[in-house]
């Protein structure tokens, strides 16, 4: 998780994933390299996760964990005049959802 807006230098998020809420807390922007780890462990299978942010914006997604495998998401929040190239420049939070470890600089 982590706030890249440099509009909002705080914002409250929260993360449900199958109906559980396993984040729920404020992140600020900070240097904008400030990504807070939030290791679960949920079983093979299809699962969905929903955020939110105190700004309005939701996101949800579904995913797949195969069986005896690693995978890693990161969610983001952003405003609309920083946010990623995306087919909707207004979206406010990212995921992206990968085998690797993201890699950040």
């Amino acid at each position: 998780m982590s706030n890249q807006s440099l509009d909002d230098d705080e914002v409250r998020l929260t993360v449900q994933i199958d109906g559980l809420t396993v984040v729920d807390g404020d992140f600020d922007t900070e240097d904008q390299h400030n990504w807070i780890y939030f290791p679960l462990s949920l079983p093979s299978g299809d699962h969905e996760v929903i955020a939110e942010s105190d700004s309005g914006s939701k996101l949800a997604e579904s995913f797949n964990v195969p069986r005896n495998k690693k995978r890693y998401a990161v969610i983001e929040h952003w405003t609309e005049d920083d946010s990623p190239d995306t087919d909707d420049p207004s979206v406010d939070l990212t995921w992206e959802f990968s085998r690797q470890a993201p890699a950040f600089q």
